[in-house]
């Protein structure tokens, strides 16, 4: 059964929720931290197309045993041109906020701030508690988790397509000398 917004505020699911991202079935995540590719947490971002950039929810979700939560994409985003990833299954048990990569596939870049909503979250309860009680997570290890990932596998641009061309013309101009 997906919760309403009533029952979402009355068991406590959103922390440091505004209750004008409420909904009838889910509950509209709103960014608090931009974290460039640099490493760099801002809060105002010119996300430029093709370009990647890691968000944090303003809000942390509480999850009780009873009740996962789905995280979906935000169709006014999707329509221009940004794309959340590390979307999905919220488990029972989580605490803490939740992160995502946005992805600039339109044709121009996009300003993004604090406070603009990024994601969509809709609650659902179980027919029976989970079993498992994942640790919760605090603001600071999600920011360090987030920096070490945009350090080790991120780009700054989507398929890095500026650095592949530049590979490809060394290699194309190396095999004709």
């Amino acid at each position: 059964m997906v919760l309403n917004g009533a029952t979402i505020t009355e068991r406590g699911l959103v922390l440091g929720g505004v209750t004008s991202s409420l909904r009838d079935a889910s509950y509209d995540l709103t960014i608090k931290d931009l974290v460039t590719s640099e490493g760099k947490i801002v809060d105002e971002y010119l996300l430029p197309a093709q370009g990647i950039v890691k968000v944090i929810s303003a809000e942390e979700v509480r999850m009780p045993q009873d009740v996962v939560g789905y995280v979906l994409v935000k169709t006014g985003l999707c329509n221009e041109g940004v794309l959340a990833l590390n979307i999905g299954i919220v488990d029972p048990g989580f605490e803490g906020p939740l992160q995502s990569a946005l992805i600039n596939f339109g044709k121009t870049d996009i300003r993004l701030h604090a406070g603009d909503v990024f994601s969509r979250i809709s609650f659902h309860a179980l027919n029976a508690p989970g079993s498992t009680r994942p640790a919760a997570v605090s603001r600071d290890s999600v920011q360090r988790s987030v920096k070490q990932q945009i350090d080790r596998f991120l780009p700054a641009t989507f398929l890095d397509i500026p650095k592949t061309a530049e590979k490809a013309a060394e290699k194309m101009f190396a095999d004709y000398k």
